[in-house]
């Protein structure tokens, strides 16, 4: 099972908030700030991937593909984006306009892919945001 995939050109939370604040200067979160989401590079996906297939003793099992180090609240992450772009960018809170693209209780935990695959994410969220923030300025 994977979070949200994110890399160079895909669309989401992430290059929404950084879209918005290239071209508007402001982040607009339509949740609630402390809502906390995880992401995850597609290059980490693809290794994840590719250790489990080279597993043949996992039998059939699921794990969770993710970074822990990754799960960020909308607000650290708009505050990442706009330390990144600039801090004259606004960040605005409009819980009335909710959009669902996350579950409501995300708790992922890569403990079985770390022991059984000897595997963790490789790629942080700060790289994730700068490629997001490059591929948007292109």
């Amino acid at each position: 099972r994977y979070p949200r995939i994110v890399g160079s050109g895909s669309y989401g939370v992430l290059s929404k908030m950084a879209n918005d604040a290239l071209n508007k200067n402001k982040i607009y979160i339509n949740d609630s700030p402390d809502k906390r989401i995880s992401l995850i590079h597609i290059n980490d996906v693809i290794d994840a991937n590719r250790k489990t297939i080279k597993e043949t003793n996992t039998g059939y099992r699921i794990f969770n593909i993710c970074n822990n180090a990754n799960n960020i609240s909308l607000i650290d992450l708009a505050k990442k984006i706009r330390g990144k772009i600039g801090n004259k960018i606004n960040i605005i809170v409009d819980k009335k306009k909710k959009i669902l693209f996350e579950p409501l209780h995300i708790k992922i935990s890569n403990k079985e892919s770390l022991i059984n695959l000897n595997w963790k994410a490789k790629i942080n969220i700060n790289y994730l945001i700068n490629e997001t923030i490059n591929s948007i300025k292109i």
